[in-house]
């Protein structure tokens, strides 16, 4: 391009864009007038660039001989039209759409031979885009000396008794401080080094606390374990299911890959006995009783997963068991065990709430503040709100609890039965509650 000249489009490119945001204020002419800025914008940013690699060859919004992934835009009706990073997120699972934004922003994505900065740019049918590769450095999993209450080990695994906060497996932006680590360091085992997209093959791209584990997913899972130092391209080393972070009790863990997939089958089956303690608000009007509904991630809220209609896409069947144990501050709440028939996340807390009975100290689920007073404390009475208020602050993670385990033995065919008695916390939370009457 020639220089004077561009110089002049881009003064006048300049001054367009300040009469378009000038007329934003303009009653009737906000949105078109933001519009316009944009386009206009885009336009002096080409532009700029264009400008840029004229002045030096070397300049280009892409590197030359950098290596690029070309994709065909490939849908049913040619007047289609989707967001760029969402096709390239489903696309390309191997990056995180948060990259794919940044990529797109710092101009390394082309459609149909143009560079973009918009990760919201519509595309239709047979748009070409080009996206620069994005190379990405192995993450170590280090072995770290963490406190584990190891309940039985062998040559062929382990079951542990897991603390309150402690996460099972790494995830993205959360690389130690895991039981993987303690697993690792406990076992003498070396650091692990994973690729991020093996993160996000398993966490599904986001930072997530799992809880009930998600046992339909678990037969993706490979140990680390097999021949004692051998690692694969999972980021769980013998992790059969999984618990939340604040959910305490006991799990099962591989030291082989044949245990782990005789385990692993077992929990396909449902034939893993798992029973939980939760404490919650109020008192189901049954004494015992069966939860059935599809869980999905909640639309409002991805961290959270709600009840969804049956159908909906990414929906999930679940079933639950229940059975009231023991009815606390005259009625105001109570201790239930539950026994689950499937393993999907957050399975019993979402259940619990959709009974009308969300787990203490569950704020993701209404489980604490003035909701969860006010459940508890209509039944005792205005006298007991300080003492409701105090015993809903005695614990500060849900008050739930894998208190039973029960499988075969994948090696010996024994079976085996473990169990856990109930952490300190959810005591102190029952004690304050029974001075209630």
């Amino acid at each position: 391009p020639n220089r004077p000249t561009n110089t002049c489009r881009m003064r006048a490119l300049y001054l367009r864009w300040r009469i378009a945001t000038a007329n934003v204020g303009r009653k009737g002419g906000c949105a078109e007038s933001m519009h316009k800025a944009e386009v206009v914008w885009e336009r002096a940013d080409r532009l700029r660039h264009q400008c840029a690699a004229a002045q030096d060859p070397g300049v280009s919004e892409n590197v030359p001989n950098q290596e690029k992934i070309t994709l065909q835009v490939n849908t049913q009706r040619g007047a289609l039209k989707g967001r760029l990073d969402a096709f390239l997120s489903d696309s390309l699972p191997d990056y995180s759409r948060a990259k794919l934004q940044r990529s797109i922003k710092d101009g390394r994505v082309t459609v149909n031979g143009r560079a973009t900065r918009k990760p919201g740019q519509l595309i239709k049918s047979g748009d070409l885009v080009e996206v620069e590769k994005m190379e990405e450095q192995a993450i170590g999993i280090e072995p770290e000396a963490i406190p584990l209450d190891i309940v039985f080990e062998d040559e062929h695994l382990l079951v542990v008794n897991k603390q309150a906060g402690l996460v099972v497996h790494p995830a993205v932006g959360n690389y130690s401080g895991t039981l993987v680590n303690g697993i690792l360091h406990h076992c003498s085992l070396p650091a692990l080094h994973i690729h991020p997209a093996d993160y996000r093959n398993i966490s599904g791209n986001q930072v997530e606390e799992w809880i009930e584990g998600d046992d339909s997913q678990d037969d993706s899972t490979a140990t680390i374990f097999e021949q004692g130092i051998q690692s694969t391209s999972t980021v769980r080393p013998g992790i059969v299911h999984r618990l939340d972070k604040g959910t305490t009790g006991l799990m099962v863990v591989a030291k082989d890959a044949h245990s782990h997939e005789e385990l692993s089958r077992q929990f396909m089956e449902r034939v893993v006995s798992r029973r939980y303690t939760a404490l919650v608000c109020g008192v189901p009007k049954e004494p015992f009783g069966r939860v059935e509904a599809v869980l999905g991630r909640d639309p409002k809220n991805r961290k959270r997963m709600s009840v969804v209609p049956e159908g909906r896409r990414g929906g999930r069947y679940a079933a639950s068991n229940y059975q009231v144990v023991e009815v606390l501050a005259g009625g105001a709440a109570a201790v239930l065990e539950w026994k689950l028939e499937t393993g999907r996340t957050h399975q019993i807390r979402v259940h619990s709430q959709h009974l009308g009975h969300p787990i203490i100290g569950d704020e993701t689920y209404g489980g604490v503040g003035k909701g969860a007073v006010f459940q508890i404390a209509r039944h005792t009475g205005a006298a007991h709100v300080s003492l409701v208020r105090q015993a809903i602050a005695a614990i500060a993670r849900p008050a739930l609890h894998a208190k039973t385990l029960g499988f075969t033995h994948p090696a010996t065919g024994e079976e085996l039965f473990f169990s856990s008695d109930i952490p300190t916390d959810l005591e102190k939370v029952i004690s304050l509650l029974k001075q209630i009457e």
